[in-house]
């Protein structure tokens, strides 16, 4: 490997590199949730707990 072809390999690397680092930033950041997002979530949780309580209080 000539020495131009060791560098243009090594350019090629910090590339790719650079973008894998970009694509993983942006993908934290689509999946933070807004606040609305957020609530929305507690609440669809929230109904799901009430029920499996009523669940367990018709068992017991």
């Amino acid at each position: 490997m000539t020495i131009r072809e060791h560098y243009s390999h090594k350019k090629a690397d910090s590339n790719t590199k650079r973008k894998r680092e970009e694509a993983g930033v942006r993908q934290k950041s689509r999946k933070q949730r807004t606040a609305t997002q957020q609530l929305k979530k507690l609440d669809i949780e929230g109904r799901i707990a009430k029920k499996e309580r009523v669940k367990l209080g018709k068992l017991i």
